[in-house]
C-alpha cells in the first residue's frame, strides 16, 4: 500500500511535470499566434490602406480624364467652327468674285451688242 502510495506520488509528480511542460508549450504556441494575427492585421490594414488610396487615385484620373476628354471635345469643335467659317468667308469672296466677272460679262456683252450694232448699221 506505501508503494503503491509513492508511485501514486511519483505519477502525479510526473504528471505535474508534463503539464508544466505543456502549459509552457501552450503559452508560447499562444504568444506566437497573437504575433501571427497582429502581424496579419497589419498586413489587412496596410492592403486596405492601399486600395483605399488606388480608389482615390482612380477617381482623380477619371476625373482627370473626363475633363481631358471635355477640353479636347471642345478644341476640336472650336477648330471644326473656325475651319468652317473660313471657309464660308472664302467662298464669299469667290461668290463676290463670281459676280463681279458676271456683270463684267453682262457689260461686255451690251458693250459688244452696241458695238455690233453700230457696225452692222
Amino acid at each position: 500500500r506505501v508503494t503503491s502510495q509513492l508511485d501514486d506520488l511519483h505519477n502525479l509528480d510526473a504528471t505535474k511535470k508534463k503539464r508544466a511542460v505543456i502549459s509552457e508549450s501552450l503559452k508560447e504556441i499562444e504568444a506566437h499566434l497573437k504575433k501571427e494575427r497582429e502581424l496579419f492585421e497589419k498586413n489587412v490594414k496596410s492592403r486596405e490602406d492601399e486600395i483605399s488610396k488606388l480608389t482615390l487615385k482612380l477617381q482623380h484620373l477619371k476625373a482627370e480624364t473626363a475633363a481631358t476628354q471635355k477640353y479636347e471635345a471642345s478644341k476640336a469643335a472650336a477648330a471644326a467652327n473656325t475651319h468652317k467659317r473660313m471657309i464660308r468667308r472664302e467662298i464669299g469672296v469667290i461668290d463676290s468674285e463670281i459676280d463681279a466677272y458676271k456683270g463684267k460679262l453682262a457689260n461686255e456683252g451690251k458693250i459688244n451688242e452696241a458695238a455690233t450694232t453700230f457696225l452692222v448699221n
